[in-house]
């Protein structure tokens, strides 16, 4: 009796990247949630398709948990033992978007003193360091922007910014900010004669 024997080898398949797109995410802090679509295969044998959990697994993490744009590297494991994948990384670009801070402001009436309405008579929440833009009234609506804190009596407009946060990173020229938008907060405050 003659017996022979052979082999069938895995199929080698590669990733293809053409298409591969990283979904715009909101800033959470997390650098390993990235949403990618258009990910697909090269050399899979005519009418073949690869699906995520069944023939592989995916992970990805972003360069940085700030927001900016940021190169993510995106790692595909097979599971399906008929094929070896050639190169299992690919990076691609992803943007994380600063997220949104309300900022809650108060603003208590004061006593004419001669001196510019004092920021100790206002709080902020939604931000540790903000900053303040002063108006003045006309007829109990916002008008003109003041040059700094009202010093005489009357009605008054104040608005309050969140600050802008720099991530320090090694090359100068590419400075990211995890940067909270900015959002209007309005109340009148008034300065008794």
């Amino acid at each position: 009796m003659n017996i022979g024997s052979f082999t069938i080898n895995k199929r080698v398949i590669s990733l293809n990247t053409t298409a591969l797109k990283i979904e715009d995410k909101t800033c959470n802090g997390r650098d390993d949630d990235a949403r990618i679509s258009g990910l697909s295969f090269s050399n899979l044998p005519e009418g073949a398709a690869l699906s995520e959990g069944t023939d592989y697994t995916l992970s990805t993490r972003y360069a940085s948990a700030e927001s900016g744009e940021w190169d993510v590297a995106v790692t595909v494991t097979l599971t399906n033992k008929n094929y070896t994948l050639e190169d299992e990384n690919c990076t691609v670009k992803g943007k994380i978007l600063p997220k949104a801070v309300e900022l809650i402001v108060s603003a208590k009436d004061t006593v004419y003193t001669g001196l510019p309405y004092s920021e100790s008579n206002l709080t902020c929440s939604g931000t540790s360091a903000p900053t303040y833009r002063y108006y003045a009234d006309s007829n109990g609506t916002q008008s003109n922007q003041l040059d700094g804190a009202p010093i005489n009596a009357g009605t008054y407009w104040v608005e309050a910014y969140a600050p802008k946060r720099a991530a320090r990173l090694p090359q100068p020229r590419k400075r990211f900010g995890f940067i909270l938008k900015k959002r209007r907060c309005v109340f009148a405050l008034r300065i008794k004669p």
